[in-house]
């Protein structure tokens, strides 16, 4: 946690993400792998598979969107998902100008995307603080 109890990092809101991404084997710490890098590109692959299946079973994105909007109960789950995205941006934004990323590139993926261009923005992220 950051000063004041606030989360600088999203896997600090995670108990134990440290203990569990942090081993020898880290490049942050010196090792031949880096093994956050690993697990979110493994959290990437499977969301993007659950997404190509959802899309393809349901006759594309529309129907999809239209199902967002059917009933109360997926409205409230759309607009809960429309303001993590939004928190997600305004940090993200932040952090990729601190680390000396555009933020541009990966604003718009997640904007686009949703979770894939947010999971791949940390990704890429593991690498720029392994330059630093």
């Amino acid at each position: 946690m950051g000063h004041g109890g606030f989360v600088h990092e999203p896997w600090q809101a995670v108990s134990g993400w440290h203990a569990v991404c942090e081993s020898p084997g880290d490049t942050n710490n010196g090792g031949l792998v880096n093994t956050k890098q690993v697990l979110l590109s493994f959290v990437l692959v499977d969301f993007v598979a659950v997404s190509a299946w959802s899309i393809w079973s349901s006759g594309g994105v529309m129907p999809i969107i239209e199902a967002a909007f059917a009933t109360p109960a997926n409205i409230q789950t759309a607009a809960d998902f429309a303001i993590f995205v939004a928190l997600a941006l305004v940090w993200m934004w932040r952090d990729a100008r601190k680390l000396g990323l555009s933020p541009l590139p990966w604003v718009a993926a997640t904007i686009g995307t949703g979770s894939v261009g947010f999971l791949a923005y940390l990704i890429r992220r593991e690498g720029a603080l392994k330059v630093a």
